[in-house]
């Protein structure tokens, strides 16, 4: 049931992804990692015995769903390498060509390498029992379906080797950034995931030693691989899932300011969709901006009834409350400036109110 969860959580950042790519498909990146999400998805409702054994039964070929999970993972290191190729170019024309170039030579060596694991695979698979829990011991006398292993981990142990060297370097240079964020936790979970395969390597090597480690083969290893999927995928979902939180909270505070404005002056309050709900997270930074810039519209209109002492007082005192760590909050304090916009005489605001409104 954990791993449907989390499968069904990681379909739900694909669907996004694959939104957001649709309205944007000259955007490479994007759907880099819109591929890269659904490998890790796949990995994790393919990993649940359930599904997995479900999937047997329907095609009548025993452990062909590690075979189809396998893939998914090869996928994911595939998309990882055209990224890291595009990453490591120029920006010039000729740069960009030969990151294309390079790209699909990469991809075609993994999908040549591949092939020829999956057809090591069915050659040594020696019997049809299933092993969801303990492929990888079952068959270490087994030639062919070790061959299948020790390529997918070289693949898949190369792709998490660059992404984790690469991305924090991508993070720093980037700055404090949700994106920045985003790399640091994918990297994290790239050097976990070389963990994984570290145990599984280890494994082989005692197993063909006459000293079976199961602990550390079907334990150590397969939770290691799980915490580095999830954080993958979280690191490849905290982007664009950071800045839509960071907007619907800024949508939230602006709202009551918002609504005194629009009540006070609709003529400035653009009219919004029909069915278009408050907290919708559709357009949440377009709505935020554009409540904004209405408010400013407003605050300049009414700007030439403040005394200018009145300004310097806000802006001293708004520095001084700003230093103190006192937060000034508009949803519960929205300040009383809407007098201005019935009255047209010089108003009087709070200390509180930062010179930004102003």
């Amino acid at each position: 049931m954990l791993y449907l969860c989390f499968g069904g959580a990681a379909w739900a950042v694909v669907a996004f992804k694959a939104r957001a790519w649709l309205g944007d498909r000259g955007n490479t990146d994007l759907g880099l990692t819109c591929v890269m999400s659904a490998g890790v998805a796949t990995v994790f409702v393919f990993s649940a015995p359930g599904v997995y054994r479900w999937f047997d039964g329907l095609t009548g070929v025993p452990n062909l769903s590690m075979v189809l999970l396998h893939s998914a993972v090869v996928v994911f290191a595939a998309g990882a390498f055209v990224l890291l190729l595009r990453w490591n170019s120029g920006t010039g024309a000729e740069s960009r060509a030969r990151a294309r170039a390079r790209a699909r030579v990469a991809v075609a060596v993994v999908a040549v390498a591949w092939a020829a694991a999956v057809l090591c695979f069915a050659a040594g698979r020696p019997d049809g029992v299933e092993h969801p829990r303990d492929f990888t011991t079952a068959y270490t006398a087994s030639p062919g379906v070790m061959t299948f292993l020790v390529l997918y981990l070289a693949i898949f142990g190369t792709s998490l080797a660059g992404l984790g060297t690469l991305c924090p370097r991508y993070a720093r240079q980037v700055g404090p950034s949700w994106l920045a964020r985003g790399l640091r936790v994918l990297a994290t979970g790239c050097w976990i995931g070389l963990v994984y395969c570290a145990c599984k390597l280890a494994g082989f090597v005692l197993s063909w030693a006459g000293h079976e480690a199961l602990w550390l083969s079907n334990g150590v290893a397969p939770l290691s691989a799980t915490v580095a999927a999830a954080l993958v995928l979280t690191g490849l979902a905290l982007p664009a899932a950071g800045t839509r939180a960071y907007a619907w909270r800024r949508l939230r505070r602006l709202h009551p300011l918002w609504k005194d404005v629009a009540a006070q002056a609709p003529e400035v309050a653009a009219r919004r969709p029909a069915g278009a709900g408050r907290w919708g997270l559709t357009g949440l930074q377009r709505r935020a901006d554009r409540q904004l810039a209405e408010i400013r519209y407003v605050q300049r209109g009414i700007r030439r009834y403040v005394e200018s002492d009145t300004i310097d007082i806000a802006r001293e005192r708004g520095a001084r409350s700003w230093r103190t760590n006192v937060s000034w909050r508009p949803s519960r304090r929205p300040p009383p400036c809407a007098a201005g916009w019935r009255t047209g005489p010089s108003v009087s605001c709070p200390s509180s109110v930062p010179t930004a409104w102003w």
